[in-house]
């Protein structure tokens, strides 16, 4: 069974309605091709968790659940992310096929 090496991200990140942001990631668990898992949050809060997990159906299904928000703001800013950044990887998919 493969074992999982402590990696950390650091990653600074900016978009079009935010000021720059440093973000810290730590990868929990990896099941390839199943399941990805990491923390996700800014320096010196608790960090959030990120799990993946892929299921193959008539294509592939990806089920996100991200859990562990400090705050309604933190979770509703989040939630508007993932939809704009889903709906990207829609497009780019659409295009591809």
């Amino acid at each position: 069974m493969p074992t999982l090496q402590k990696l950390q991200v650091t990653a600074r990140q900016a978009t079009a309605r935010s000021s720059p942001s440093v973000l810290q990631s730590e990868f929990l668990e990896v099941v390839p091709p199943r399941k990805l898992a990491h923390t996700y949050g800014p320096p010196g809060v608790p960090p959030a968790t990120v799990t993946y997990i892929l299921e193959a159906i008539s294509g592939t299904r990806i089920t996100i659940r991200h859990v562990g928000f400090k705050s309604r703001e933190f979770c509703t800013s989040t939630y508007l992310g993932w939809e704009s950044l889903l709906e990207q990887l829609a497009t780019r998919l659409a295009h591809q096929c």
